[in-house]
């Protein structure tokens, strides 16, 4: 009776252990995910673009001036002379001396600095002076867009003396409206160079006895 019984409840046990080992084992999606809800792969997120780094902002007044254009007005400046160096060919011309210059009604050295800086940039380094250049004709060598002098009805024009080369005024004839087209690109010019030269030169750093401004 009693073996019957331990015979019995080891078949029961026998059953209860199996049945347990039959049974389905939970799923790994059911152990994560609710149910219902869908397994979907969106991606990284996107990177936002940064923002452009800002620009220097461009002096539009000095447009024209080249770096080798500043640093031929940089010698001018450094330098702060009161006449023409006697190797340009304005040495002898009435405005190659401040002083001279000066006496004829002209007062700021801002002024005569820049008639020197313009004139060995278009007559010495670029050659587009238009003072190898007869009213009227144009010269090979020279683009002439550049006027020596920057006055309506007045040329200037070199010429042989005494085995020299001299400077003359010429009359033209010529429009309110043909001189400012001619003028036009030297004007545009002078103006540059006489605003790149007043930033650059401190009215403490100009030649003493002369009118900076």
């Amino acid at each position: 009776m009693n073996k019957k019984l331990l015979i019995g409840g080891a078949a029961v046990a026998a059953f209860l252990f199996l049945g347990n080992k039959k049974s389905k084992a939970p799923s790994i999606k059911e152990d994560i995910f609710d149910e219902g809800e869908e397994d979907i792969y969106e991606g990284p997120d996107e990177e936002e673009e940064p923002e452009p780094a800002p620009q220097p902002k461009v002096d539009d007044k000095w447009k024209k001036l080249s770096q080798s254009r500043k640093t031929l007005a940089d010698l001018w400046i450094n330098d702060t002379p009161l006449q023409t160096p006697p190797t340009n060919i304005w040495d002898k011309y009435a405005w190659g001396d401040y002083n001279k210059w000066k006496s004829s009604g002209n007062d700021n050295y801002l002024d005569w600095l820049t008639n020197q800086i313009y004139w060995d940039l278009t007559v010495n380094k670029e050659k587009t002076t238009d003072i190898y250049t007869p009213p009227g004709e144009l010269n090979v060598n020279y683009s002439s867009k550049h006027p020596f002098l920057l006055k309506p009805g007045i040329k200037a024009e070199v010429m042989l003396k005494d085995k020299w080369f001299d400077i003359y005024e010429v009359k033209l004839n010529e429009s309110t409206a043909d001189a400012k087209k001619r003028l036009a690109e030297g004007v545009d010019l002078w103006l540059q160079l006489k605003s790149y030269v007043k930033a650059r030169l401190k009215p403490s750093e100009c030649p003493q006895g002369v009118i900076c401004k």
